[in-house]
């Protein structure tokens, strides 16, 4: 399997999504996505390793079976990215399957895409950080309708992301109630926003843009980003 290049549609991978509140995983095999999701506070530890067993049993695989885990890479919540972590590196471990890390905010800019109804777009992925500080990063969908981007993930205050928004906007992630909205922005709830499912479509599309081959023994997420 080759990240450089849009993995072929038969490739068999495993996402894990436990960046904030939202609990998910994903399998896609044989062409066909199937998906497990929860919300809520201190579930993860539980439902992970629920959910990735009960997608292999119902398409009868194990992980020796799979092209590579995918793995959201932060930034998000230490506890949450931790248990993802832990998880690859367990399920991988003793095995040839490969690991691969997604940014966490181009899995959530991948969900929010489909809102942009006609022509070019922006989207501002969020997430929950300190005090009046929220983890952010700017994407576009451009004419051709793939997702781009022009900043990195950065710590930016509320207000000043605030000030960049712009009525057809879309915003989406965790602590869209810490911001005040004007009227013409688009909203993607962290429940939608945030998708095992986003992530394996963020590599079978766009290949290595946004995502790439770990070490599962030395892997670790990015938990901090930078100020802005």
């Amino acid at each position: 399997m080759k990240i450089n290049e849009t993995p072929d549609e038969g490739a068999t991978l495993l996402a894990l999504e436990t960046a904030a509140p939202v609990c998910s995983v994903a399998l896609l095999h044989q062409g066909e996505l199937s998906s497990r999701k929860a919300e809520g506070t201190g579930i993860h530890s539980e439902k992970t390793f629920l959910f990735i067993q009960e997608l292999l049993e119902r398409r009868r695989i194990s992980i020796p079976d799979l092209d590579a885990v995918v793995v959201t890479s932060g930034p998000g919540s230490y506890t949450g990215l931790r248990i993802a972590s832990s998880a690859a590196k367990g399920l991988l471990f003793g095995t040839s399957v490969r690991l691969i890390e997604v940014e966490t905010l181009a899995g959530i800019a991948f969900g929010a895409l489909s809102k942009i109804q006609k022509g070019r777009g922006r989207i501002h992925a969020v997430l929950n950080a300190r005090r009046t500080h929220l983890y952010h990063q700017f994407f576009y969908k451009d004419e051709a309708g793939a997702l781009t981007t022009e900043t990195e993930a950065q710590i930016v205050d509320i207000s000043d992301i605030q000030a960049m928004l712009s009525p057809g906007d879309i915003v989406a992630g965790t602590g869209l109630q810490r911001l005040n909205l004007p009227k013409g922005i688009g909203i993607v709830e962290a429940s939608e926003a945030l998708d095992a499912a986003h992530l394996i479509g963020l590599i079978t599309k766009y290949g290595d843009r946004y995502g790439k081959f770990a070490d599962p023994a030395s892997f670790e997420p990015s938990y901090q980003v930078p100020e802005g």
